[in-house]
């Protein structure tokens, strides 16, 4: 099982971190679909035999609700995402402050600032 929470903890880690590298540099979003798509790809390549690549707690809860994961499992896998997330998000956060960019609002939605409260409001 600590083989299978390793590779779940390194795959979360690395779509984390690559993902948001690529939402708070990317310029398209073709740029950010790209990378997560391929980071997801080689995540999926490179741990898939040994976790099953889930690297999303939903994922992990379909696979507890479908029968094919134990609940013990299933703690297991969630905590281990977690802890990559945390960890990924923790590295980009690094970086940033070292290179001397805001990282204050990272994952923060926001509105835009030409935008008011109610007009940021789609009905």
């Amino acid at each position: 099982m600590w083989k299978k929470a390793i590779a779940e903890v390194m795959g979360t880690l690395f779509l984390v971190l690559i993902g948001t590298v690529a939402v708070v540099f990317g310029d398209s979003m073709l740029s950010i679909a790209l990378a997560f798509g391929l980071i997801v790809i080689a995540i999926a390549y490179s741990i898939g035999t040994i976790s099953g690549a889930h690297m999303n707690p939903a994922v992990s809860l379909a696979m507890l609700l479908n029968g094919r994961m134990n609940f013990k499992g299933f703690i297991v896998y969630v905590g281990a995402q977690l802890a990559g997330a945390v960890a990924g998000s923790a590295i980009l956060q690094y970086f940033l402050i070292q290179s001397g960019k805001d990282a204050t609002n990272l994952g923060a939605t926001i509105l835009a600032e030409d935008l008011t409260a109610s007009s940021g409001v789609d009905l």
